[in-house]
């Protein structure tokens, strides 16, 4: 299982584009267990008439969500993961080739058989991945940068974590709050040695591009 936070923004427009609302939105996502009952299958509760007319109406009820102060200054030590042990990565450059080559061919002859790239690519792939699970988190109506937050969506993904009967959990952040959670982490000793936290991939792109 594993966590992941982000910016829910409020869709409130400013002259300057800065001073918008800001929530703060997690997704709890976990392995299906394919033993177990098929959760696509278990029964949905049956709402009462009244209660059921109000579902209707499209309106946001946002419970608000106490959250301790945090009156540490979060500081940052070596960051480094040393390792020695390095895996040869997969030859998939030639196969990749190949099944481009074939759709190229297979779309010029037939249009309308032959899907597009990404169809094509989802019908010869074969996702031997676990079927996954997500849950949405209580919405915390707070902007996700401030270090209480931070360190409010660090102690959820904890208790996820310990409820899964896990040693470990999980949590993936943006590149400037994971470098918050990092020093929330280090200060915080050992409230948080058990947690991962996971740079997310877009931030990272973005810096890579830049760097290009």
């Amino acid at each position: 299982m594993g966590n992941a936070y982000d910016n829910y923004d409020e869709l409130v427009h400013t002259l300057s584009g800065l001073d918008s609302l800001h929530d703060t939105m997690g997704i709890f996502y976990q392995n299906v267990n394919m033993d177990a009952e098929d959760i696509d299958e278990v029964p949905q509760p049956v709402l009462p008439t009244e209660q059921r007319r109000r579902s209707r109406k499209r309106k946001l009820d946002v419970t608000p969500v106490e959250i301790a102060p945090y009156r540490k200054k979060p500081r940052m030590d070596k960051f480094e993961y040393p390792t020695i042990d390095h895996q040869p990565l997969a030859e998939l450059s030639h196969q990749a080739l190949k099944l481009d080559t074939l759709f190229m061919v297979g779309h010029s002859m037939d249009t309308k058989t032959v899907p597009m790239w990404g169809g094509f690519n989802a019908r010869v792939h074969q996702d031997k991945l676990p079927k996954q699970v997500v849950h949405y988190l209580p919405n915390i109506n707070r902007p996700i940068n401030r270090d209480d937050v931070v360190a409010e969506t660090m102690r959820l993904s904890m208790k996820c974590a310990e409820e899964c009967e896990q040693r470990y959990g999980l949590v993936t952040y943006d590149l400037d709050v994971a470098k918050t959670a990092h020093k929330i982490q280090v200060t915080n000793r050992p409230e948080f040695d058990n947690l991962f936290v996971m740079f997310g991939v877009f931030h990272i792109l973005m810096c890579l591009f830049r760097a290009i």
